[in-house]
């Protein structure tokens, strides 16, 4: 699996969108959504944002490869007509640009049939609260990766828990997957830290054995 992942890095880095796309669609033809996400979308972003660290490559590779597989997960993204009636809204916190990860999630929740508005990265909080208040979602996502994040998303999680009470909020992002996060974790928000614990709580909530008023 290494040996793939790796192998999409390379290809994403290089600019080949028609190699890659192919890779990816082979490796989806026996798995599912979410196992293309994990196992080789997420795995050879992360690889390309360790050689960014290492000086490896320049600004311009990760932007070339984050082009890329964000256009990979577009032609990926469920479409389908049966709807469960439920709406979802992803966003990241106020300028947070790493946006991929929410989209996988978005992708998730349309598999189930969600109605899911991805509003991207760094949207400032005003117009984020005012696309809450036009959609009314039964479910806020939103996303942060990076530690100095922690009191932008506080305060985000803060602002729509008074301005839409009784909204239901979920917490993810490379932040939740490395600290856990568990202690912010009420009756009103969830932190989910990996794309299979999304579709574990999307699969409780379809078996209806998530209590949306605990």
């Amino acid at each position: 699996m290494e040996e793939v992942y790796k192998q999409l890095a390379s290809h994403l880095l290089e600019g080949e969108e028609k190699e890659a796309l192919e890779l990816v669609q082979q490796w989806k033809e026996e798995r599912s959504l979410t196992e293309v996400h994990e196992d080789i979308i997420t795995p050879a972003m992360y690889h390309v944002g360790e050689l960014w660290q290492k000086n490896e490559i320049t600004v311009a590779d990760e932007h070339l490869a984050t082009a890329i597989c964000d256009y990979i997960l577009t032609l990926l993204s469920p479409r389908t007509s049966e709807t469960n009636g439920r709406k979802a809204i992803f966003f990241n916190v106020e300028e947070e640009q790493h946006h991929l990860g929410l989209k996988m999630a978005a992708d998730l929740f349309r598999e189930q049939g969600w109605d899911a508005r991805f509003l991207g990265a760094g949207m400032p909080n005003d117009h984020v609260l005012s696309q809450i208040e036009k959609y009314q979602p039964d479910v806020v996502c939103v996303s942060a990766s990076l530690s100095y994040r922690v009191p932008a998303l506080k305060e985000i999680i803060r602002i729509i828990e008074e301005t839409v009470p009784g909204s239901y909020i979920l917490v993810g992002g490379r932040i939740v997957q490395k600290y856990g996060m568990k202690e912010w974790n009420t009756s009103r928000v969830d932190t989910l830290g990996s794309l299979a614990e999304i579709k574990g709580w999307l699969n409780k909530e379809k078996e209806g054995t998530f209590d949306e008023t605990s």
